[in-house]
């Protein structure tokens, strides 16, 4: 965080619609809401982003500010919001053509219909699951292993490891 602050700090107010520093803005918000660290900050740094990179017209900018905007507003009861704001993710990298974002704005967008108990999950998530097969691993870090230990998609759990499939179905 510090590195991302000292970024922004060394960009300067600038031009509002620079697409690097709008990035760096947007790194920012993202790493303060996932670590919970600063989430006033990390909205208004993110709502700040997505004004500028609208204004700007650069949709893959305005994709990586939304992206934050997402995870600025990620609290319960938001995921109808998010969800809007996954949508237009994904359409603004369909116009580009950027995989990477569809592929992020898809699972977003399958988190979000989860949450909200919405039927449509299961499309959502097969059309992410299509997407990803097609993008190389090594291009995407959402597709890579998750910490030491951690069982991913192709582990324990895919294997009917869970204690639901286990004999009399307890989690011993």
């Amino acid at each position: 965080m510090a590195l991302l602050s000292e970024a922004l700090d060394a960009l300067g107010p600038g031009q509002n619609d620079d697409p690097l520093r709008l990035r760096v803005m947007a790194s920012l918000a993202r790493a303060l809401a996932w670590h919970g660290l600063d989430l006033p900050r990390a909205g208004t740094l993110a709502a700040e982003a997505v004004a500028a990179a609208r204004a700007g017209g650069d949709p893959l900018t305005l994709a990586a500010c939304l992206l934050a905007q997402h995870h600025a507003v990620w609290a319960p009861d938001t995921a109808p919001e998010r969800l809007r704001i996954a949508a237009e993710v994904a359409e603004l990298a369909e116009r580009a053509d950027d995989d990477e974002i569809r592929l992020e704005a898809r699972l977003l967008a399958a988190n979000d219909r989860l949450e909200l108990a919405d039927p449509a999950f299961r499309a959502e998530l097969d059309e992410f699951l299509r997407l990803a097969a097609d993008i190389p691993a090594a291009a995407v870090p959402l597709r890579r292993a998750g910490p030491p230990g951690h069982a991913g998609p192709a582990g324990r759990l895919a294997r009917g490891d869970r204690p639901a499939d286990r004999p009399g179905g307890d989690a011993r």
